[in-house]
């Protein structure tokens, strides 16, 4: 445990007990609402094998802790209802639960703890990737990392193109696993998809990998299905390839945002007059919100830090991130949700 954790652990422990987190929790029931965001749900086994980040993933222990933790004390709702007056009747408040990308171990290890619960929860689907074998670009990028690489640059170094100088400046990173991982993924977020996949194919080579990531790592659309049928499992759009839409044009955002609701009313599987949005990786301007509005997303949440008021912007609904670190204990995740830690 790193001395960072170890404080917010401590200290996340003393305002339970003392009561002081319940009396803040008390304290703005009527002016906060919460809204938590999950990635993935897996055993840390599978997290260390796959080479997935820490702030990617919770365990099922800790999932389910949280879910009797909130079950106890808040009234949870889709987040598409999230701003509706008159929730807040419960010991605490009111809450949503969403799930960004739509992995497959959503339906393995998360949705039966939900059903267990009767807990709602919205998932927002990268809709194109939703039922493939594809993968994420980062957890190609994960497996390279965790692959032990040995770097070997081409021999024709003078005649590097952009991308061949990318990769080979991601690659010489130095640090340990999770730095270097974290650094690479943070320089590739600033470049479109199509661009991270020909500086990715740069960096298998010249790494000598083996990408050998489990089929699938998406949800299947049955799947979707059938959570969808069995009720208090809402889906909501991510885009069609989960691209960042700063990186990309007007177009091609358009195109994003019409061709992933398109397919989400196809399968079936959203209330058309009240679907949902999520901006991956949180990136938004002005002209990127207005798109998502006039294509017809009733609200769209972000990445920003913070909780939901009455004044907040149903385009830019903040949220709390949840991730095993900083949340596995019961104490640790009630001052998350406060934003104490």
């Amino acid at each position: 445990m790193s001395a960072s954790i170890f404080v917010k652990t401590l200290v996340s422990s003393i305002l339970y007990k003392t009561g002081l987190t319940s009396a803040l929790f008390k304290k703005y029931k009527s002016q906060r609402r919460y809204v938590l965001t999950y990635h993935r749900v897996m055993t840390k086994k599978r997290a260390e094998t796959l080479g997935v980040q820490c702030g990617m993933y919770v365990t099922p222990f800790t999932f389910e802790r949280h879910i009797k933790f909130l079950k106890e004390n808040f009234c949870i709702c889709p987040v598409n209802r999230i701003l509706e007056p008159g929730k807040d009747m419960n010991k605490y408040g009111t809450c949503a639960i969403t799930f960004d990308d739509g992995w497959s171990d959503f339906y393995e290890f998360a949705s039966p703890i939900l059903k267990k619960y009767s807990i709602p929860v919205t998932n927002f689907l990268p809709t194109g990737l939703i039922g493939t074998d594809n993968h994420l670009w980062f957890d190609e990028v994960a497996a390279i990392v965790k692959s032990e690489y040995i770097l070997k640059p081409p021999s024709y170094t003078d005649t590097l193109n952009e991308e061949q100088e990318i990769a080979l400046g991601l690659l010489a990173y130095t640090g340990s696993k999770d730095l270097r991982l974290e650094k690479i993924i943070s320089s590739l977020k600033s470049f479109s998809n199509k661009k991270i996949r020909s500086i990715l194919k740069y960096m298998i080579e010249y790494s000598d990998s083996t990408i050998n990531l489990p089929i699938p790592s998406f949800l299947s659309w049955e799947q979707v299905k059938e959570l969808k049928n069995g009720g208090n499992f809402y889906f909501g759009s991510h885009t069609n390839n989960h691209e960042i839409l700063t990186n990309v044009s007007p177009d091609v955002i358009k195109q994003e945002l019409e061709f992933s609701k398109e397919l989400l009313e196809k399968m079936g599987v959203v209330d058309e007059e009240n679907i949902s949005f999520c901006y991956p990786n949180g990136n938004i301007n002005e002209c990127i919100k207005n798109l998502v509005k006039t294509t017809g997303y009733s609200i769209a949440v972000s990445t920003q830090k913070g909780w939901v008021s009455q004044n907040t912007d149903p385009y830019y609904i903040e949220r709390i991130s949840m991730h095993e670190d900083i949340s596995k204990t019961k104490e640790m995740f009630a001052a998350r949700m406060l934003l104490l830690v």
